[in-house]
């Protein structure tokens, strides 16, 4: 007899958890769970994509789909689902579900030396282990403190982001990625002034979590200002009515099979309870992006809960 294996999966709408349990490959149950409950298991290795339900469960009154979390019906009949909604057998084949992987292996991160800021302390707030940079870059992720002492090469940085790397880099160390990946950024020659600015988000990710605009403190002046960009994504980008112009504050673009994220701003624990999630988040993207996640899946990996997160930001 085949063991039941469980399944723990989400409504990207509704924020709400659902235990789904498989046997002999067949969906035939689904629990609703509380955050609480949720927290307590996870979904059981080996279980994959293209799930479909057992004959016990009925199949959608819409289309009549065995299929879990591939169907649109719901939202063709206009409803309107929120947190409050008592669950509906319905649910389990909702394309808004989605699958909450078992837990994978963390990466391995490296972070040079710090100075103007320190990247460290942001991943000591999330439980996250690190190492120092020691001139070899046999890790996963690699972040570049502003005004770092260590020196990088930058044709080995080149290559570990070109064979599948993530690096991170920092405001005035953006001469490694001028280096490194000609072409991309091109920064002004004067400085922006210490301050907050208020920007507006525009990846799609990270606003479902922050809101449309979020407060951006820039702890020293001096720091660099992206004036172009090519081939690059906009994650975070100034006012229009600020004094530098609707410039980009953070921005990520792809080289070979790796990815490159830059922020003009510093990273280090702030004051603030939301600036110190909004940099928690920037790296929940950044493991993401090479773990093949989404924000919220690593933040379930990291015990970061960003349903709560998301209505502190929004409180």
């Amino acid at each position: 007899m085949e063991e039941v294996k469980l399944i723990k999966m989400r409504c990207r709408k509704t924020g709400k958890f659902f235990c789904l349990e498989q046997k002999n490959g067949l969906v035939v149950n689904m629990i609703e769970l509380s955050e609480a409950d949720a927290d307590k298991i996870s979904t059981s290795p080996s279980v994959g994509t293209g799930l479909k339900t057992a004959p016990n469960l009925l199949p959608c009154l819409g289309c009549r789909s065995r299929n879990v979390g591939g169907c649109a019906c719901a939202q063709t009949a206009k409803r309107k689902c929120n947190p409050k909604d008592k669950y509906n057998f319905q649910c389990v084949y909702c394309r808004e579900l989605e699958l909450i992987p078992a837990k994978a292996a963390m990466p391995k991160i490296y972070v040079t030396s710090p100075h103007y800021d320190d990247i460290a302390q942001v991943l000591d707030t999330m439980g996250l282990r690190h190492s120092p940079y020691r001139s070899r870059l046999d890790c996963d992720i690699f972040f570049i403190n502003c005004g770092t002492n260590d020196a990088v090469d930058t044709a080995a940085l080149r290559s570990f982001v070109e064979n599948g790397g993530c690096v991170y880099i920092s405001d005035l160390a953006y001469s490694h990625l001028v280096g490194a990946f000609p072409g991309y950024l091109e920064f002004d020659n004067s400085g922006g002034d210490e301050g907050r600015l208020t920007a507006t988000v525009e990846d799609n990710e990270l606003r479902n979590i922050v809101g449309q605009e979020i407060e951006v403190e820039f702890d020293l002046g001096a720091w660099a200002i992206i004036r172009n960009c090519r081939n690059t994504r906009v994650l975070l980008r100034a006012k229009r009515n600020s004094p530098y112009g609707p410039i980009p504050l953070m921005v990520s673009f792809d080289c070979g099979k790796g990815k490159v994220f830059y922020t003009s701003f510093h990273n280090h624990a702030q004051a603030s309870e939301k600036e110190t999630m909004l940099l928690q988040l920037l790296l929940l993207k950044q493991i993401g992006s090479k773990s093949g996640q989404t924000v919220e899946q690593v933040g379930e990996l990291v015990g970061l809960n960003i349903s709560t997160m998301r209505s502190k930001f929004r409180a």
